[in-house]
């Protein structure tokens, strides 16, 4: 008896891990949780995974100076939280919270050493003033303070699975490049 009520259990459970298996085996916030590492990371292969199928190719690291950037900047972001806000059947919104400095308050001291730089030598070239620009913005993120700030964003359901519209992705970069662009302070 026990054999023959053991059977059918098993064949219910494996019914039931097929049937899960075929659903959806993300959720938005893994898709924005994912986005941001791949940023954080400047793995643009990576961030392409989470994008919507019309979304452009990312390059956005492509430079010695956008990476050196990147990678001081990125080094003082902290997620805090990603919170589900809404859910359908074909999108969602979920709001991301770092906390990091706010770039935006350093870009006028940035460009003005860039200016001393630029305006104190006869010759100058591209990479002693991006050099310049770099160090300065690596100086000037030691001592800045970090605020907390978050984004909702837009999740789309694409061929089963999660993903950035580009707006979102627009909105989340926006975000880690430290307050430039549609931020709300959290207070």
């Amino acid at each position: 008896m026990k054999k023959r009520l053991f059977i059918p259990v098993v064949l219910v459970i494996v019914l039931l891990l097929i049937c899960t298996a075929c659903g959806k085996t993300d959720s938005p916030e893994k898709t924005v949780k994912g986005y941001v590492n791949a940023v954080l990371a400047l793995d643009s292969d990576a961030m392409s995974e989470y994008m919507t199928s019309d979304s452009p190719d990312v390059d956005i690291f492509s430079t010695d100076v956008t990476r050196e950037l990147a990678e001081s900047l990125f080094s003082y972001i902290t997620v805090k939280d990603i919170v589900l806000g809404s859910e359908g059947e074909s999108e969602a919104t979920v709001t991301l919270i770092i906390e990091g400095p706010n770039i935006s308050k350093l870009q006028d001291q940035t460009i003005e050493k860039s200016m001393e730089v630029y305006f104190s030598e006869d010759s100058i070239t591209s990479d002693d003033l991006n050099e310049a620009l770099v160090e300065q913005m690596k100086t000037l993120l030691e001592d800045a303070d970090l605020d907390e700030y978050s984004v909702s964003v837009e999740v789309v359901e694409e061929d089963g699975k999660w993903l950035l519209p580009e707006e979102s992705q627009d909105e989340i970069l926006n975000l880690l490049a430290g307050g430039i662009g549609p931020l709300e302070i959290v207070e």
